[in-house]
């Protein structure tokens, strides 16, 4: 269930408020949730690193999926990031987290990205491609495959968009 956008605020707001861990504390905090399963030194640790949750979602905002359901995949990334930490590597939990958030959310956005119009715009827009390794198609490869697929030839390229026939082509 989605959050609504008011205690969508609220979660931001606590998450700026909260405390911010140095690499002690967040060590004995890592330590007590892996040896003694302690669910308040868990919610500490979660609620500390929340504000690197929500700002990893807001990176994901450009694929259409709403902020709130980005936040909490990102949520669900950071609590998998606790659940796998394992604080003997020498490495801190944000660093950690972080990958665990980002592939979290990107699992989200590719099983609910809708193949319509943020897949054109993402492969028109070099700047906005996907994160699994499309590329822009140019408009000499979509004349081809357009030429291909109806067995006529391309418009020149200085007629309009709208007059050529794979103008249309999807």
């Amino acid at each position: 269930m989605a959050l609504d956008f008011k205690s969508d605020t609220s979660l931001s707001r606590r998450a700026m408020k909260a405390e911010l861990l140095d690499a002690e504390t967040e060590l004995r905090l890592a330590y007590a949730w892996r040896d003694d399963r302690c669910e308040a030194s868990l919610h500490r640790l979660i609620t500390a690193y929340m504000r690197l949750a929500i700002s990893m979602a807001s990176k994901f905002r450009r694929y259409g999926a709403p902020m709130n359901d980005l936040i909490q995949e990102a949520g669900l990334g950071l609590m998998k990031a606790a659940e796998k930490f394992d604080p003997d590597r020498g490495v801190r939990f944000s660093t950690y987290a972080v990958w665990w958030i980002k592939a979290s959310i990107q699992d989200y956005v590719m099983r609910n990205w809708s193949m319509c119009a943020p897949v054109r715009r993402a492969v028109r827009n070099p700047s906005s491609s996907t994160f699994v390794g499309s590329r822009p198609v140019s408009n000499e490869r979509r004349r081809l495959t357009a030429w291909r697929l109806t067995g006529r030839p391309c418009a020149k390229k200085s007629r309009p968009k709208s007059a050529c026939h794979c103008a249309t082509w999807k």
